[in-house]
């Protein structure tokens, strides 16, 4: 009897001790989101394939470091906090420093390497690149460029994107080479999105929500109806209504 009630009592003892521990794990994995989500943010926006070697290095560092004692609840919240902190104030002197001074720019970033020199494939220079003349083609056809002899100049820039320049004969024509005018609708602007205004475009425009309620009800419509409503630098509008359900 005694023993039944001991081991009662254990179990109510250890469910207790799963629920703080799942309330912290809760309340630790919210901070340390939060706390990224921040540091990011200050960080910048790059897409993934556009960060830095120091940048790719403090995200995984910062992913790692976040995931400590979201995983480890016996481990200080400030065993994370702090290394944080501290990469993302040495990403941010890193960054400062090196737009600065030249030298630490290059030790970073390195510097652009020309594949294709005046129409002339540098071999040495894309074997050095480790680039194989296949994976060159394959990103030449991703920019439109179906033959490497159109390319004048070819130049793989820091951020590993690269940069090209057709010879004279393959560039298109543009306007000012057929000396004409052309007028464009320049930008469509949004000014709903599912139904709601887009405050920050309104704002930007110079407009306010009467304005946007009148070209709805010039196309018999109301905003809570439409999907999205665009309106471009020559005040044409364009309207996608909601598909009834």
């Amino acid at each position: 009897m005694t023993s039944s009630i001991f081991f009662g009592v254990f179990l109510q003892n250890n469910k207790k001790k799963r629920g703080c521990r799942m309330i912290t794990i809760f309340i630790r994995t919210f901070i340390i989101y939060i706390m990224i989500t921040f540091v990011l943010r200050v960080m910048g926006k790059r897409q993934v394939g556009e960060l830095e070697a120091s940048e790719l290095v403090s995200t995984l560092l910062l992913s790692e470091i976040a995931a400590l004692p979201i995983s480890e609840p016996d481990v200080p919240l400030l065993f994370a906090v702090i290394p944080v902190l501290l990469i993302v104030s040495l990403e941010i002197i890193v960054t400062y420093s090196k737009n600065k001074l030249d030298f630490l720019k290059k030790i970073f970033e390195g510097k652009p390497s020309i594949i294709i020199y005046k129409g002339k494939l540098d071999q040495k220079e894309l074997e050095r690149m480790r680039i194989s003349v296949q994976e060159l083609i394959s990103e030449l056809r991703l920019q439109g460029i179906m033959d490497i002899s159109q390319v004048e100049y070819a130049i793989l820039e820091e951020k590993g994107k690269l940069s090209t320049l057709l010879k004279p004969e393959y560039q298109p024509l543009s306007a000012n080479d057929l000396k004409i005018s052309i007028s464009g609708n320049g930008m469509a602007h949004t000014l709903v999105s599912d139904g709601s205004y887009s405050y920050d475009t309104l704002k930007r425009l110079g407009i306010n929500e009467l304005y946007v309620d009148k070209i709805c009800k010039k196309n018999n419509c109301k905003v809570e109806d439409v999907f999205l409503l665009t309106l471009d630098d020559e005040k044409k509008t364009n309207i996608i209504l909601k598909e009834k359900k």
